[in-house]
């Protein structure tokens, strides 16, 4: 037999052993025209400019030594954006309660100073009306003094007897 016949015949019972072949009938056909294009697609092509067994072994020798070394550039990178996210979730953690320290002392200061506007409102009120009664407290200690200058003997003009002194006086 020749070598091509060897290899359709170890693909048909590769394919037939695959497919749960029993019959030889089915492995007739894999032997024959249906197992062709099969064959002839794993058959070395000479004068096509393919290339030998061994250049084909350097070949995919180095693209595995590519693939090896990308896949460990790709794990180092890994490895660093793994350490940086670590990092960044621990910032995050820190700054998280770094917020809530800051929402809870602006919380309290909120409260604080509503008291205060409220003292300070109070306090308002309490000086407004206050006012009024300093306002009492200098009148009725002006007419104590009055009653005091009138008492020693001195005369007393009224606001109301100036502005008519003060017309008659007038030319």
């Amino acid at each position: 037999m020749t070598r091509l016949a060897w290899k359709r015949l170890g693909l048909g019972i590769l394919l037939a052993t695959l497919a749960g072949c029993g019959g030889t009938r089915d492995l007739a056909l894999v032997n024959g025209r249906a197992g062709d294009s099969v064959a002839q697609r794993f058959e070395e092509r000479h004068g096509e400019g393919t290339q030998t067994v061994i250049e084909s072994a350097v070949a995919l020798s180095d693209k595995y030594a590519q693939l090896t070394a990308k896949s460990a550039d790709m794990l180092e990178t890994n490895q660093e954006l793994t350490r940086e996210n670590e990092q960044l979730m621990l910032q995050v953690a820190d700054l998280r309660a770094k917020l809530m320290q800051a929402q809870s002392e602006l919380t309290n200061s909120n409260g604080l100073l509503m008291d205060l506007m409220g003292e300070l409102s109070l306090w308002k009120q309490d000086i407004l009306g206050f006012r009024h009664e300093m306002r009492k407290a200098n009148n009725a200690q002006l007419e104590a003094l009055l009653k005091i200058l009138e008492g020693l003997g001195g005369e007393t003009v009224l606001p109301e007897d100036q502005a008519s002194f003060t017309v008659s006086r007038a030319p």
